[in-house]
C-alpha cells in the first residue's frame, strides 16, 4: 500500500518513477524463486492523445475481485475506476466536502470483500465505496489515522494514529517517536490494541519510517531498521518475527546527498533552500539507510518488502513466504512505483520519456 507524503517528516518515502517506454524497459533480474515479465500486460496512457489528462497523477491503487482497477488521482482528486478489458476510465467522487467528495486523499484501500475504503487527512474521515464506485457509509475516529492496514480477507481495520511528537524543524537532530495500533471492525469499534511501536524518526532525510501490511488473519509492521517485520494476531497479540533476508547497507555520500536534493525540491524559495541545505548539511547521516520503505502481502500470503530506494533506477523486493521461507529478491531494472501485488501480477506506474503517467500490470512467475 503507498501513502501520498506531502510533510517533510514523511518526504523520503516519495517514490520517483525514470522515464522509459515499453521499447526502453529491459528484462528484470531474476531471483531463484520468482522472475517479471519484461513486457506489460496491461499498459494506460494516463494522459490521452490530445494532451489532456485522463488522470491527473495516479498515487495508489489496488485491483479489485471483478478485475476492475481503483485509482486515487491526487490532482484531479477522486477515485478513478479503470476496466483493463476495455480501457474504459470512470470517476468516482471529486473535490468537495459533501458525500463522496474529498479534499486530500491520504490512503486507500480494499478492505474486506471488494470494499474501497479511502481517508481524508483533511476531512478526516473515512469513506467507504462498494465495488462499483458507488457511496455507502463514512467512518470517524476520535484519533485520526497517520497510517491504516486492511486485507481483502479481513473485516479487521488497523489504524496508527499520529505519532506524538510537537513540531520538529527539518534540520533538527533526529530521534525515535512512538504511536500505537488499535485494531477496529468495520464500524470503528475497538478490538485490540498495540500499546507502544516505533513510527519512525524524525530526520528529515533518509529516516527510518514504519510500515505496515496485513492479510487475513496477521498484522505485519515493520519499523524498517532492520531485515525485521514483527508480526501480530488481529487482536494484538505478538508472534515470531519474520526475517527477510538480506543485510542493510551504510549509506554512500552520494545516496545521502541524492535524497536531500531531493527533500530541497520541496522549498520552492531560492534563498530558504540555500539556507536548509547548508543547515542540513550538517547533520550526520545515518548509520545505515532504511531497509525497506512499503511491505505488501499478496494473496498468497508471501510478504514483499520493498528495498529500492528513491531516487534509484531500479525498484528490489525481498520475497519471504508466510512460513519464513526467504524466496529471494526480485529486481525489476526500472523506477517502478508499486501500488499493489496480486496473486501474480504488480500494479504500479511508470513515467515515459515525455513525462506522461502509465498506469501499468507487470506479471510474475513462480514461487507457488
Amino acid at each position: 500500500m503507498i501513502w501520498t507524503c506531502r510533510r517533510v517528516f514523511v518526504c523520503a518515502l516519495l517514490g520517483a518513477v525514470a522515464g522509459c517506454s515499453r521499447a526502453d524497459i529491459p528484462a528484470p533480474a531474476m531471483s531463484s524463486q520468482l522472475q517479471v515479465d519484461s513486457i506489460p500486460f496491461f499498459d494506460y496512457a494516463t494522459t490521452r492523445p490530445d494532451g489532456q489528462a485522463a488522470i491527473g497523477l495516479a498515487t495508489a491503487g489496488f485491483r479489485l475481485g471483478s478485475g476492475i482497477i481503483v485509482l486515487s488521482d491526487s490532482i484531479d482528486v477522486g477515485l478513478r475506476l479503470l476496466d483493463p478489458a476495455t480501457s474504459a476510465l470512470r470517476r468516482v467522487g471529486g473535490r468537495g466536502a459533501g458525500p463522496a467528495e474529498f479534499r486530500d486523499i491520504g490512503w486507500m484501500h480494499q478492505c474486506g470483500r471488494d470494499s474501497i475504503f479511502v481517508w481524508d487527512r483533511m476531512l478526516q474521515r473515512m469513506s467507504v465505496f462498494d465495488s462499483a464506485g458507488h457511496f455507502v457509509r463514512e467512518l470517524k475516529f476520535h484519533v485520526p489515522p497517520w497510517r491504516a492496514a486492511c486485507s481483502p480477507l479481513s473485516s479487521t481495520l488497523a489504524v496508527i494514529p499520529v505519532p506524538e511528537v510537537n513540531f520538529i524543524a527539518a534540520d533538527a537532530p533526529s530521534k525515535t517517536v512512538f504511536t500505537r495500533v488499535v485494531f477496529t471492525d468495520f464500524d470503528g469499534d475497538s478490538t485490540g490494541a498495540i500499546a507502544r511501536v516505533p513510527a519512525g524518526e524524525t530526520r528529515s532525510v533518509m529516516p527510518h519510517l514504519s510500515v505496515a501490511a496485513m492479510d487475513g488473519s496477521i498484522f505485519y509492521f515493520g519499523s524498517s531498521d532492520s531485515m525485521l517485520v514483527a508480526r501480530y494476531t488481529m487482536s494484538g497479540a505478538p508472534r515470531q518475527p519474520l526475517v527477510l533476508g538480506g543485510t542493510v547497507r551504510v549509506p554512500t555520500d552520494a545516496e545521502y546527498q541524492r535524497e536531500m536534493d531531493m527533500l530541497l525540491k520541496f522549498f520552492p524559495d531560492t534563498t530558504m533552500r540555500r539556507q536548509m541545505a547548508q543547515r542540513i548539511g550538517q547533520l550526520p547521516k545515518p548509520a545505515l539507510m532504511p531497509a525497506y520503505s512499503q511491505l505488501f502481502v499478496d494473496p498468497a500470503g508471501r510478504i514483499w518488502a520493498e528495498t529500492s530506494r528513491p531516487g534509484e533506477t531500479a525498484t528490489s523486493f525481498r520475497v519471504v513466504a508466510s512460513s519464513g521461507r526467504q524466496l529471494g529478491t526480485v529486481t525489476v531494472p526500472f523506477a517502478l512505483r508499486v501500488f499493489d501485488i496480486g496473486r501474480d501480477y504488480l500494479l504500479g506506474a511508470v513515467d515515459d520519456r515525455d513525462g506522461d503517467q502509465h498506469v501499468v500490470m507487470y506479471r510474475y512467475h513462480g514461487a507457488p
